[in-house]
């Protein structure tokens, strides 16, 4: 099978996926890592997961000329610090025991403790409204907005991209990484050292009812120097001793669109936003796929993944075969009383574009490949793509609507 690009690392978000080298299976929060692969079920590409271990790295000298080597890997300078130690050491990469090398050590170590106790101690609800009430845009994932908190907390408020001026941006030990737009379309490619510090204040909006966050003080080392306020996503942080407003304020003058409003062009990569998707059926009758392929499917397209039926799901992806069951699962016969039912086609030719493409978005497309005896509803999106700094972009939400990164919220079933 033809494989394309280099590697991605993380934490497994559950323990489903099997390892596609071996065929064992990868436990949640070991690490795993993808690569994309030629599909053999339809005419693109699938992310298969692999074990650490059973990657054709440098020091491994396995299957050949090893295939890959740390440059490959993206993301590892983001895992803990052991962790981050044994990726290198696979890849052949000698670690010194230099200032700067001890520096980071700390640093790794003091930021993933502080990220242990975020998310021990708040909800993940809390911690969404901490990003939203921090500027951070919706379409940010979990796992990077968790991490970008708990990072500022121990080092100061990192301030806007010096070339897209959006508030999405990561340290990973080594330098600033943007995770922003440059416009509604165009992904920001930023890299460098080139990043300002500024005191971070908690809102006091998350900090009520939680004693952790209501306890929290900066460290004596951290800056000064006030961030300030943020009058729109493509604006530097104002000098103005007026601008000591929070960043949510910036969004008050934004116009309020009611929901007749056309939603904007969704960008490539944004295909699933605003839906809340339920799997139900085997992988036979969903397009080969195991259900972490599917949920990293539709995350990687925008959208957000329900284990169980809640009042959050917006449409279930299944087959016939599953609805034509004498006795459907409680979950199934749920959400049949909810929201509609679609095939994996459905999913397919929207994120790939093909067919009806985008405007599977739409109700009245969707509902021609609608699986009886489900029926359409209102929810098949619940909240409309609205461009980063469009004049239709809503006010309704109480944060400064600024790029970030194409991908939804951790999956339902990984709240703490």
């Amino acid at each position: 099978m033809s494989s394309r690009g280099g590697l991605t690392i993380e934490y497994a978000k559950t323990g489903r996926a099997s390892c596609k080298t071996c065929g064992g299976g990868i436990a949640q929060d070991s690490m795993r890592v993808g690569q994309e692969t030629k599909s053999s079920y339809h005419d693109g590409w699938d992310l298969s997961w692999h074990h650490l271990k059973c990657c054709n790295l440098p020091a491994q000298k396995k299957y050949g000329p090893p295939a890959h080597s740390l440059n490959d890997i993206k993301h590892w300078e983001l895992l803990r610090w052991d962790d981050q130690l044994e990726v290198r050491k696979l890849c052949g990469d000698a670690v010194s025991k230099t200032p700067a090398e001890k520096e980071r050590e700390k640093n790794s170590n003091a930021v993933w403790e502080m990220e242990d106790e975020l998310t021990s101690q708040c909800t993940a609800k809390l911690l969404k409204q901490f990003a939203a009430e921090l500027g951070i845009d919706e379409k940010v994932h979990a796992s990077t907005y968790t991490h970008m908190i708990a990072e500022n907390m121990v080092n100061g408020r990192i301030g806007p991209c010096p070339e897209c001026k959006c508030m999405a941006m990561v340290h990973n030990g080594f330098e600033y990484k943007c995770y922003g737009w440059i416009s509604g379309f165009t992904r920001c490619t930023y890299k460098g050292t080139d990043g300002q510090r500024f005191r971070f204040d908690i809102p006091e909006a998350v900090t009520k009812g939680n004693k952790f966050l209501a306890g929290w003080k900066p460290s004596k080392t951290h800056p000064k120097k006030e961030l300030g306020a943020v009058s729109n996503p493509f604006d530097a942080p104002s000098s103005s001793s007026s601008s000591s407003s929070s960043l949510s304020s910036s969004s008050s003058s934004q116009p309020i669109m009611d929901d007749s409003t056309p939603e904007d062009e969704v960008p490539k990569g944004m295909e699933c936003y605003g839906m809340n998707i339920m799997f139900a059926g085997t992988m036979k009758d969903l397009g080969g796929l195991s259900r972490d392929q599917l949920g990293d499917l539709v995350e990687e397209h925008g959208g957000e993944v329900s284990e169980d039926m809640t009042d959050e799901v917006t449409l279930v992806i299944s087959s016939e075969a599953e609805l034509a069951k004498k006795k459907p699962t409680k979950k199934v016969q749920a959400a049949l009383k909810e929201v509609p039912f679609l095939p994996y086609t459905f999913l397919r030719n929207l994120v790939d574009r093909t067919e009806d493409g985008v405007a599977l978005r739409s109700n009245d497309v969707a509902k021609k490949l609608l699986l009886a005896p489900s029926k359409m509803s209102d929810k098949l999106i619940a909240k409309k793509y609205r461009a980063a700094g469009s004049s239709s972009s809503s006010s309704s939400s109480s944060s400064s609507s600024v790029p970030g990164e194409a991908a939804p919220t951790k999956r339902k079933q990984r709240e703490p």
